[in-house]
């Protein structure tokens, strides 16, 4: 899993369910996990439940804290390879190296660029451009 990093974000355990309370994290930052191992407790309004790692690899960032209530799919936590460096982790979209055409294309053409995760999980990239017509 070279250079791998995982965005472990709030779960979605019911169709009503719109945030999550973050009630305990049951692995330190450092702590190297399987796909499948219990990362931390969420509590909803109705139930409290285990919160499962989606991907094997390191604990590298506990972003929510425990008692904190986050909307369903924000960032609670971040999960990367041991050798995937500090910075790549901790640098936001904004500050990121340009990867790719695409990417630099995007950036370099486009007036505005806003990445959002909604509550069904889906990713949404909105890339905008001003065209003047006469």
């Amino acid at each position: 899993m070279p250079n791998t990093i995982t965005a472990l974000t709030m779960p979605k355990f019911g169709l009503a369910m719109t945030e999550g309370k973050l009630a305990s994290w049951t692995v330190p930052v450092g702590q190297s996990v399987q796909q499948g191992d219990e990362l931390a407790d969420i509590e909803t309004t109705k139930i409290t439940s285990s919160y499962e790692s989606p991907a094997a690899g390191v604990l590298r960032k506990q972003v929510a804290q425990a008692g904190e209530t986050r909307p369903v799919g924000a960032l609670i936590g971040v999960l990367a390879d041991a050798e995937t460096p500090d910075v790549d982790i901790e640098a936001s979209l904004e500050d990121r190296p340009i990867g790719g055409l695409g990417i630099f294309l995007a950036k370099t053409i486009m007036d505005t660029m806003h990445y959002e995760r909604t509550v069904d999980g889906y990713n949404v990239l909105t890339i905008t451009k001003k065209i003047e017509t006469k």
